[in-house]
Formats: C-alpha cells, sequence, structure tokens
C-alpha cells in the first residue's frame, strides 16, 4: 500500500489493484469475462497491445523491487524478465489476457517467494500458463495459495512427479511379538520419500511430502506398491533401516518380547487436482 498527496488530500494507492484497474482499459471485455467465467471464451492480444499490458502486470513487482536491497531487487527483477520472456514465447494466436483473480494474486504472492528459483518458478509458469489458451483450463485460482503453502522442499518434490506416474514411499515398521501371543507394533518412520535417489533428512521429508497430501496435490497409498524394478532398493539400503534391521534385543530381554522390522510398500501419486497443478505450474 502506497500513501500519497493529492490536491491536500492523503490518498493510499494499492499499486496492484491500480495496475488491474488499467488492464481494463486496454482491453475491458476481455477482463471482465475473464473475471466472471474462468470457461469463457478467452480474449487474445497481440502486437503493441502485448506490451502495454505486459508493463501494466509487472509494474507492480518495479515497485516493490525498489525498495529492496541490491541482491534481492536484481533477483526480483530477473523473475520479472523471465516470467516476460516466457509470455512473449507463446505463440502470439494462443497468447490471452489472464483472468484478474488468478494474475493478481500471483504479481502479489510473487515479491515475497521469488528468493528460493524452485518455488518462484512455479509461480513464474503459473502466470505463464494463465496467459495461455492452450492451459488457462488447468489454471485453479487455488494453486496461488497452495504455492504460498509450499517450501522449498515441497517444491522440488512436487517437481519430481509426472502426471498419473506413481513414485515409491514406504514404512519402517517394527513388530514387537510379547509373551502370552500379545502383538504389537511401531512406526519407527512413515511416508518415507527419496528424490533422485539422494537419502535425505527422513523426518524433513516425510513432513513435507505429508504436507503435498494435505493439499490435494499427492494420494499416499499402501495399498498398492510400485511396479518398476528396484524401486524400493533404495529404501532398504538407507542406513535409518538397516541400522534398525540389524539390531537385536538382549538376552535377558529374549523371554519378555522379541522385535522384527518390516518395510511395507507404497506408492505416492499426483491426484487429479494434482495433475492440473503439474500442468500449470510444472514445466514439463
Amino acid at each position: 500500500m502506497i500513501i500519497v498527496i493529492k490536491k491536500g488530500w492523503l490518498i493510499m494507492c494499492d499499486p496492484i489493484s491500480d495496475s488491474l484497474k488499467l488492464m481494463h482499459e486496454i482491453a475491458p471485455s476481455a477482463t471482465e469475462n475473464a473475471a466472471k467465467n474462468l470457461t469463457d471464451e478467452p480474449t487474445k492480444f497481440i502486437g503493441k497491445t502485448t506490451t502495454s499490458f505486459l508493463k501494466i502486470l509487472f509494474e507492480p513487482i518495479n515497485i516493490f523491487a525498489e525498495k529492496l536491497d541490491y541482491k534481492r531487487k536484481a533477483k526480483l527483477l530477473n523473475w520479472k524478465e523471465y516470467s516476460n520472456a516466457d509470455i512473449l514465447e507463446i505463440e502470439e494466436d494462443k497468447r490471452i489476457i489472464p483472468p484478474l483473480e488468478i494474475a493478481g494474486p500471483i504479481i502479489d504472492a510473487s515479491r515475497y517467494y521469488f528468493e528460493n528459483d524452485t518455488l518462484s518458478k512455479m509461480f513464474s509458469n503459473l502466470l505463464v500458463s494463465a496467459c495461455n489458451v492452450d492451459k488457462i483450463k488447468s489454471v485453479h485460482p487455488a494453486y496461488v495459495k497452495i504455492l504460498e503453502q509450499m517450501s522449498a522442499l515441497d517444491a522440488r518434490i512436487m517437481n519430481s512427479f509426472d502426471k498419473n506416474v506413481s513414485k515409491a514411499i514406504a514404512k519402517y515398521v517394527m513388530d514387537i511379538n510379547l509373551k502370552d501371543n500379545l502383538k504389537s507394533y511401531f512406526e519407527i518412520a512413515t511416508n518415507v520419500f527419496y528424490i533422485d535417489r539422494e537419502y535425505d533428512d527422513i523426518d524433513v521429508m516425510s513432513a513435507s511430502i505429508t504436507n503435498l497430501e494435505r493439499l490435494g496435490l499427492l494420494k499416499l497409498d499402501y495399498s498398492y506398491c510400485n511396479l518398476e524394478k528396484d524401486a524400493y532398493k533404495m529404501y532398504e539400503e538407507d542406513p535409518t533401516y538397516k541400522k534398525f534391521a540389524s539390531s537385536r534385543v538382549s538376552p535377558e530381554q529374549v523371554d519378555t518380547f522379541q522385535t522384527h522390522i518390516r518395510l511395507i510398500k507404497g506408492i505416492a501419486v499426483p491426484t487429479p487436482f494434482g495433475n492440473q497443478f503439474i500442468t500449470a505450474c510444472v514445466k514439463k
């Protein structure tokens, strides 16, 4: 919010909303139709209209960048430039004016999510998708808020998925056999997931993929397993799993209980909502 003095009065101005109002002056019917119904026939913009529109669209970024230190300013303006370039790469007959309820929140949020390359690229991809007639139907207004609730690791994980393609996940479970045939179990780790066969912090990774399930982007299912060859080899070789699997009950406890470590196989797969997110936000 910016405060300016005009004819002796203090006036509060929002650069984002003011920029969006100017979009109406460029193509009022286009923005009104898009705001009313995302299924309406989108309006294309070409030639000088493209240049004028993009200048207005990114003006709030220019204003906000002036308040930042040199390093952050350069990074934010770089985000603006490659987003601008990607929009111009869309074929002219497929380039459209994005719905205001999509473009406005993206520009607003992107001012605070530009420091992580993967996450900022997803914001950029969402904006570019909203300007593309072939992708606009995959652009859901909720995706902006979803991106705001994702960490850099969340973005990295989601970036590794393809539409309708599952990846292996696992649980490490300790079965406990007590005296008198009583049984119990303990989950050592759940929703264990690896990216590119790298070993990361299990707890952090588990929290991240669980958040993606909470956001409705992924479904975690232990009633199915991934059939890809060696899909679970990385879990069997996980130092955490091997540590517990090789542990033994002490001799004095043998008569009290026995333990057994097992690996429960599962899959993580994009939901229909997640598939559309991949189309709109993950450039493949």
